[in-house]
C-alpha cells in the first residue's frame, strides 16, 4: 500500500509539474502576443494619425511616415542597402498635369483671364488655335432621335473652333432621352470627327455641373485644345457670327518624388526573400476616394498602416531568428495608391537583380480580419512551393481563401511580372475602404497576430526549400473578364466563400443605397441572371446599361428579399 501511495504521489507531482510548465509556456505565449499587439497598435496609431494627413506620396505626411519607419528599422538593427547612405530609395513619378502660365484666350482682340474667365478642361491637349468660331449648338448628333446639330455645319466646322453648349434640347429633365449624347467626351469626340481644330465649351443649364476646374491625373485626352468659358456674357458674345479667337493651351506634366524605405538582413545566403507593404495612402482623397463629402483626411489605418506594421514586426522577428538560409529585404513602398509606382521603380532599378530574389511576400490591408476569420492569400499559383500553405494552421484563422493569379492591384504584381513567386496577404475589403472612416479604432489586432503567426510558420517552412520555382499563372489575362458599364455602388466582400456576392459596404447616393440594399446582404440574382460568386456578379452587371430597371434578390438574415433598382 505504501509503495502504491508513493507511486500515486509521484504521478500527481509529475502531473502538477507538467501543468505548471504548460501554464508558464501559455503565459509566455500570451505575453509575447500582448507585446506584439502593443507594437502593432503603436505603429498603426502613429501612421494613421491626422498629423500625417493621409500619407499621400510626395507630401509632408509621407515624410513623417518614412522617418518613423526608418527609426524602427534602425532600432531593430537592420542594414542599409548597398550604395545608399540612408534607408531611402527615391523614385520619380507622374503626378498628373498642370496648366501652364502661357495659357490664354482672346476674342476679337480682347484678352480673358485664366481661371477667372476660362480654363482648360481635363480632356484638353496642349496646342494653339487662331481663326473662326462655328456655333454648333449642343454638339449632338442623334440619328435615332432625328436630331443633328452638325447637319448644316459639316463644311463650316473643318479647321475652325467648335463652340458647344453643354446643355441639351431637354434641359430640365434628368432622365432626358438625350442623356446618352450629353457626355463631355462624346461632344468633344463628335466635334473632332467633324474636323474641329479647337473646342470652346460653355453651359446654360443650371441642372448640370460645369467641368471640373482641376486638371485631373487621369482623363480621356484628345488631340486638340479644349477650354470651358465660365462667364456666360463672354459665351453670349461668342455666339455672334464672324468672331475670331486666339487660343493657347499649355499643359505640363507634374513630376513628383516618392520614397521607398529599404532595409536588409544579410545572411550571406545565395538568395533573398523580399517582404513588402506600402505605407502611402490617398491624403485628403483627391484621387481614389469613395467618400462623397468635402475634402477630408483619409487616414488609411487598414490601408495600409496595418501592412506596414506587419512588415516592421516581421523584420524584428527575423532579425532575432535562426532562419539564415535566405537573406531578407524589407521594403515599405510608396506610390502604391497612384499605380504601384514605388514597387515598379524598385524592380526596374539598377541594383535590383530578380534572379537573386527567392520569393516575395506582400501585406496590403491585413488589419480587418472579419468575424468569420477568413484570410485571403492571392498569387498561390506563382509557385508549386506555395502548396505548403495547405498544411499551415494558425489559431485565429478559420479559413484561408487562395487565388492563383500573380496579378492584382497591389505591389506583389510588380514582382510577379519579373518572374518572381509572389503572394499577397489580405484580410478583406470593408465599407471604410478609401474613406476618412478607415481609422485605427476598427483594427482587429488579434487578427493581425494570427496573420503574423501564419507568416512566420510559412517562412520557417520554406527556409530549407532552396529557390522556389516560378509559374506564370493562367488567369493573368483580363481580356476575358466581363466588361460592364454600370455598378450597384457597393463594396463586395472579397473573402466571402459562400454562394452569392456578399456586400461589405454600400456607397451613399448610389444605386443600391437608393433601393434600400444594405451591407451584409448577399446578392443571389439580378434580373434573370443568377449570382453565385464574384464572376457571375460581374457577368450579370455586363447585361445592363445606364437607366435599365431590374429586380435584385438578396438574402438578409436568412430571408430572401427583392428590391427594384434603376442603374444610374
Amino acid at each position: 500500500m505504501k509503495n502504491r501511495i508513493q507511486i500515486y504521489s509521484c504521478l500527481l507531482f509529475c502531473l502538477l509539474l507538467a501543468y505548471a510548465v504548460k501554464a508558464q509556456e501559455t503565459e509566455a505565449v500570451e505575453n509575447v502576443n500582448d507585446v506584439l499587439k502593443q507594437n502593432f497598435k503603436k505603429h498603426v496609431s502613429f501612421l494613421s494619425d491626422d498629423d500625417l494627413e493621409g500619407r499621400a506620396t510626395g507630401t509632408k505626411g509621407e515624410q513623417l511616415a518614412y522617418r518613423y519607419i526608418i527609426n524602427e528599422f534602425e532600432q531593430i538593427g537592420l542594414q542599409k542597402i548597398k550604395g545608399e547612405t540612408d534607408f531611402i530609395s527615391e523614385f520619380d513619378f507622374y503626378n498628373g498635369m498642370s496648366v501652364g502660365s502661357k495659357t490664354m484666350l482672346t476674342l476679337n482682340g480682347n484678352s480673358y483671364q485664366l481661371n477667372k474667365d476660362f480654363y482648360p478642361v481635363a480632356q484638353s491637349a496642349s496646342g494653339s488655335f487662331s481663326g473662326k468660331i462655328v456655333n454648333v449648338g449642343y454638339g449632338i448628333e442623334a440619328t435615332d432621335l432625328n436630331y443633328n446639330n452638325f447637319s448644316k455645319k459639316n463644311k463650316e466646322i473643318a479647321g475652325k473652333a467648335a463652340f458647344i453648349d453643354l446643355s441639351n434640347p431637354d434641359p430640365s429633365n434628368p432622365h432626358s432621352e438625350y442623356a446618352p449624347y450629353s457626355g463631355i467626351n462624346y461632344r468633344i469626340e463628335k466635334a473632332i470627327e467633324k474636323g474641329a481644330a479647337a473646342i470652346i465649351l460653355y453651359n446654360t443649364n443650371q441642372f448640370i455641373n460645369n467641368p471640373d476646374e482641376k486638371y485631373k491625373i487621369k482623363a480621356n485626352r484628345f488631340d486638340v485644345p479644349v477650354v470651358f468659358v465660365k462667364d456666360i456674357t463672354i459665351a453670349a458674345s461668342l455666339k455672334k457670327r464672324k468672331n475670331t479667337v486666339e487660343l493657347l493651351v499649355e499643359i505640363e506634366p507634374v513630376i513628383g518624388t516618392g520614397n521607398n524605405i529599404v532595409a536588409k538582413i544579410d545572411n550571406n545566403a545565395n538568395y533573398t526573400v523580399v517582404i513588402g507593404a506600402h505605407y502611402d495612402h490617398i491624403g485628403y482623397g483627391s484621387f481614389g476616394s469613395r467618400y462623397t463629402g468635402p475634402p477630408a483626411i483619409h487616414n488609411g489605418a487598414d490601408d495600409n498602416a496595418s501592412g506596414t506594421a506587419m512588415l516592421i514586426e516581421l523584420a524584428r522577428w527575423l532579425k532575432n531568428s535562426e532562419l539564415t538560409n535566405n537573406n531578407y529585404t524589407f521594403v515599405a513602398f510608396s506610390g502604391e495608391e497612384m499605380g504601384l509606382y514605388g514597387s515598379k521603380a524598385l524592380v526596374k532599378s539598377e541594383n535590383f537583380n530578380s534572379k537573386k530574389v527567392n520569393y516575395m511576400l506582400n501585406y496590403d490591408m491585413v488589419g480587418r480580419l472579419n468575424e468569420d476569420s477568413i484570410l485571403s492569400i492571392n498569387g498561390v499559383g506563382t509557385s508549386n512551393n506555395w502548396d505548403v500553405l495547405n498544411d499551415i494552421k494558425s489559431e485565429g484563422i478559420a479559413t484561408v481563401n487562395k487565388s492563383e493569379s500573380g496579378l492584382g492591384p497591389s505591389d506583389h504584381a510588380s514582382f510577379y511580372l519579373e518572374n518572381i513567386p509572389a503572394i499577397h496577404f489580405f484580410s478583406g475589403a470593408h465599407n471604410d475602404y478609401h474613406k476618412p472612416s478607415d481609422d485605427e479604432e476598427f483594427i482587429n489586432y488579434n487578427g493581425m497576430n494570427a496573420i503574423f503567426d501564419l507568416s512566420i510558420v510559412l517562412i520557417d517552412s520554406l527556409n530549407d526549400d532552396g529557390k522556389l520555382n516560378f509559374i506564370k499563372t493562367k488567369d493573368n489575362n483580363t481580356n476575358n473578364a466581363p466588361k460592364f458599364t454600370v455598378t450597384l455602388g457597393v463594396m463586395p466582400d472579397y473573402v466571402f466563400a459562400g454562394k452569392g456576392m456578399r456586400i461589405d459596404g454600400v456607397t451613399d447616393g448610389k444605386t443600391a443605397f437608393k433601393a434600400g440594399i444594405e451591407a451584409g446582404d448577399i446578392v443571389t440574382k439580378m434580373g434573370n441572371y443568377n449570382v453565385n460568386d464574384m464572376m457571375s456578379y460581374m457577368e450579370a452587371l455586363s447585361k445592363f446599361k445606364k437607366g435599365d430597371k431590374t429586380a435584385v434578390e438578396i438574402i438578409r438574415d436568412n430571408e430572401t428579399k427583392s428590391f427594384e433598382i434603376t442603374f444610374q
